[in-house]
């Protein structure tokens, strides 16, 4: 994600003050050692053979340009395991187009319980399953990228704990790790979990809450009927205004806090800058799209209720896939490697990224006939299906099995993590918690 400076600086934003200096040594008649540092730094010298350092001579102070462009390098990434690693880098340029060499950024994680950062280094390390939003900051300017984290190896669910939390249906589940988890759902419901219990959360709406997620645990958007969106500051919920019509909208997904997508109803796409939202118009589009997923700014995917899967590269919405004859309700990927999407008749799709454009889509073995709603999981080995009268599915790499779910209840929603928490959320308020 490509950062730049507004023209121009604000008065607070004042060029890093760098200093020049050289020293002499007893043994030299010239200066034998310069350095640049910052105008804040304490410099020590260590006296090197025979003689002393006897001074500083010519302290000057050195301008550098201001970063007018930041942006980290690779926007979207991909590793598997705990405790494997992935190094970002920056690109910084000044406002002249100048690449500023060596830029001393700060790195660091929106969401510590997926990946941590080391600070001075771009160096991700993972810590469980799921995407985690990395930033870069440098000046005052920000640029972010995207890690998603996929965990090999889990055990599957080996049976569910049904509860009941409220007589709503529940529609959506998201978390950043297993104790900030939010379900959202009908008459504005929004639903807590902080790894004790779950408590319910004002709304201020009454209209169907359908899709929810979040770039860090301050940063959450839920999205619905009537046009809703609603922002989590991590304080409180509140309405977002922005330009458009009050078509329903089904789902949300983000790279950052400055690239956020919203499908709906209409073919609405609505992306948000970070500073505003706008409608992203492209002729040909379905007219419901259903699910949005991504591992990058610049790798999108959206699904449709007439079958159609689109994919996003930066700049245009293209066709990904004909319509395969069921109606599509999710898509997800847990790399960028490896991208199923679900729906009608226990449809289940899956495409190789790798292969995008050569293969494509292909049609998975069928192991219900039921409608599938939603997609999650912690690697390619261990998918789960949720949907109609209580369906569970799971895929172990090789073959979908279906689970005992121990309900009749339609689930719509399912979330899971390495940490070892996989929840389903559906009508009348059902919560299944997952145990292995």
């Amino acid at each position: 994600m490509v950062a730049r400076s507004s023209e121009p600086r604000s008065g607070n934003m004042q060029t890093p003050r760098i200093w020049r200096a050289s020293w002499l040594h007893t043994g030299s008649r010239f200066p034998v050692a310069i350095a640049v540092f910052p105008a804040a730094t304490i410099v020590f010298l260590l006296g090197l053979g025979a003689g002393s350092w006897i001074g500083c001579s010519g302290a000057t102070e050195v301008n550098r340009a201001s970063v007018a462009e930041l942006q980290v390098d690779p926007a979207g990434a991909s590793i598997s395991g705990v405790d494997s690693t992935y190094t970002f880098s920056v690109r910084a340029l000044d406002s002249s187009g100048n690449l500023i060499p060596s830029p001393a950024v700060t790195w660091s994680s929106l969401n510590a319980n997926v990946a941590t950062m080391e600070a001075g280094t771009g160096k991700a390390t993972a810590v469980a399953s799921g995407q985690v939003t990395i930033s870069a900051e440098l000046d005052g300017l920000v640029s972010y990228g995207l890690l998603t984290v996929a965990v090999p190896g889990e055990a599957p669910v080996s049976r569910w704990i049904e509860s009941r939390l409220t007589s709503e249906t529940l529609e959506a589940v998201w978390g950043t790790s297993p104790t900030n988890i939010y379900a959202v759902g009908s008459l504005g419901i929004i639903l807590h979990y902080d790894g004790s219990r779950w408590n319910t959360m004002p709304s201020g709406v009454n209209e169907i809450l359908r899709g929810v997620w979040g770039a860090s645990p301050n940063d959450v958007y839920t999205v619905g009927s009537q046009g809703s969106i609603l922002h989590y500051d991590g304080v409180g919920w509140r309405g977002v205004d922005y330009p458009g019509s009050s078509e329903s909208l089904y789902d949300v997904w983000g790279s950052s806090p400055n690239d956020v997508f919203v499908v709906g109803d209409g073919g609405t796409i609505l992306h948000y800058d970070g500073t505003s939202w706008t409608t992203m118009r492209f002729t040909g589009i379905a007219r419901l799209l259903t699910s949005v997923w991504g591992v990058s700014p610049t790798d999108v995917s959206a699904v449709a209720s007439n079958g159609t899967i689109y994919q996003y590269d930066g700049k245009f919405w293209n066709k990904s896939s004909d319509g395969v004859g069921e109606p599509l309700k999710a898509v997800w990927c847990p790399s960028a490697d490896d991208w199923y999407a679900a729906g009608a008749a226990g449809t289940v799709l899956y495409m190789a990224g790798a292969t995008r454009y050569r293969i494509g889509w292909t049609a998975m073995s069928r192991v219900t006939d039921e409608f599938l709603f939603d997609l999650s999981g912690t690697s390619s080995d261990n998918v789960y299906a949720v949907g109609d009268s209580g369906t569970i599915l799971h895929y172990d790499g090789d073959t979908w099995s279906q689970l005992v779910s121990g309900t009749t209840n339609w689930l719509f929603g399912v979330w899971a993590t390495s940490s070892g928490t996989v929840l389903a959320v559906g009508r009348e308020g059902t919560v299944l918690l997952g145990q292995n």
